[in-house]
């Protein structure tokens, strides 16, 4: 939330099937946030038995609720406290940064907001438990890659429901662009990345906020612009291909090897109609392939295989008399170009152009930059893998205590559930 004093509206969930709204006060803490839950005495819990839960962790008694992650109607998550496991602790005082809305432009995720933005958003990591579905999950630890958060079971924990014995997490995006429902989530898209390397765009050469990073060995970048271009001249030369891993899909505009988009959300950014079409021609290239045809009368669509090997063909639904190869009215000789993409509608990719869009380059410079001071006692920190966030180790030799600090590594300052929604581990 932002810095405002007024006062908003924080839905507390007591069970699964039971919530009550409450006003607070953002200048409250934890405390007074407690305190004013027990007082509407819809739970039998005391304060001081209380734990409220929020991204995976439990709230600290003094943080501040004005510098927390929360926005009107934020689910927050109420249980009786449990002893923590051995090595497990059941409060992990995370602080929140104040301003979330310049955070998330920090956001290593991205989603395609399809029920109210409908454009490319960032996205915020949430985490529940994947038995009951409740934000009740405390995480044993932090996710270090992709496969940790979209793959089932990769990261353990301890459900603070009563009656559930959830051990594992399951986390979901959610879409910063508008205001969200409870357990309403968004397919990330992974090869879409914030381009803190300034990499020029494959196609025209800017360099934009983000790009879209091809799975080729160069990793060669696309801004979302010319993605959307290049999407809808493959979509009318009919350059989709269909995979065996990944569906009907479209690779690296180089022509690069193994480079195949591995998710049809990708094709939503070319807009409503163009992703319509792209389903169509999915569609049509699977009935191509068994020897059919899909009848191309807007509002028919019918689906069948002709009784003789001939181009021109009748619709056995709608009646539609047209050409098998182009789609046209029936004619004598070869199908005409202008049943075809132009020539002028090709999308182009300069060889120099090339050689200058590439991810992996900037990778290979990033690795100069593997240490970072601790925002705290200023001791190098290096870091080749896992999740951003640091805790020092460094000893000061006076006192012969550890530092202790823990910070974030993409913003080098104090760790805040900001960091944790949006950047908590890398996307690469």
């Amino acid at each position: 939330m932002d810095n405002s004093d007024e006062d908003f509206v924080v839905n507390v969930k007591l069970s699964p099937d039971r919530s009550i709204e409450l006003h607070v006060d953002p200048n409250w803490n934890v405390r007074q946030l407690k305190e004013a839950i027990h007082r509407e005495k819809q739970i039998n819990i005391s304060s001081d038995e209380m734990s409220v839960l929020f991204q995976g962790h439990a709230l600290v008694n003094t943080e501040s609720l004005k510098n927390l992650d929360l926005g009107n109607f934020s689910f927050l998550h109420v249980v009786k406290s449990k002893k923590p496991r051995t090595g497990q602790a059941n409060e992990v005082n995370i602080p929140d940064a104040s301003l979330p809305i310049e955070a998330y432009q920090l956001s290593n995720y991205f989603v395609y907001c399809k029920t109210k933005c409908f454009r490319v958003c960032p996205a915020k990591l949430r985490v529940r438990c994947d038995a009951c579905h409740q934000g009740t999950f405390v995480v044993e630890q932090g996710p270090n890659k992709w496969s940790d958060v979209l793959e089932k079971e990769q990261i353990g924990g301890e459900c603070q429901t009563e009656s559930c014995k959830g051990k594992y997490a399951e986390f979901y995006f959610k879409c910063t662009g508008h205001q969200t429902e409870e357990h309403e989530g968004t397919v990330p898209l992974p090869l879409i990345q914030r381009n803190t390397s300034r990499v020029e765009c494959l196609g025209c050469g800017d360099v934009t906020k983000e790009v879209l990073v091809f799975p080729c060995e160069m990793g060669h970048c696309i801004c979302l612009e010319c993605f959307k271009e290049f999407g809808n001249v493959a979509l009318s030369h009919r350059d989709f291909v269909n995979t065996p891993e990944y569906g009907f899909t479209i690779g690296c505009p180089n022509k690069c090897m193994n480079s195949f988009l591995d998710d049809a959300h990708y094709f939503r950014i070319l807009g409503d109609a163009s992703y319509e079409r792209y389903q169509r021609l999915a569609t049509e290239l699977c009935i191509l392939q068994s020897g059919g045809v899909l009848c191309p009368s807007p509002g028919c669509e019918n689906a069948f295989i002709p009784d003789d090997d001939i181009n021109d063909i009748r619709c056995d639904h709608c009646n539609n008399y047209f050409c098998r190869l182009c789609h046209m009215q029936p004619h004598q000789g070869e199908c005409s170009s202008s049943a075809t993409a132009s020539a002028s509608q090709q999308f182009t990719v300069d060889p120099m152009r090339s050689e200058r869009a590439r991810w992996d380059r900037a990778a290979r410079q990033k690795i100069l930059e593997i240490s970072k001071p601790c925002p705290q006692c200023k001791s190098p920190t290096e870091k080749s893998d896992g999740c951003n966030h640091m805790t020092c180790i460094a000893l000061d030799l006076r006192s012969g205590q550890k530092c202790g600090f823990q910070w974030c590594w993409v913003c080098v300052k104090e760790w805040t559930r900001v960091c944790q929604g949006t950047h908590w581990f890398p996307n690469s």
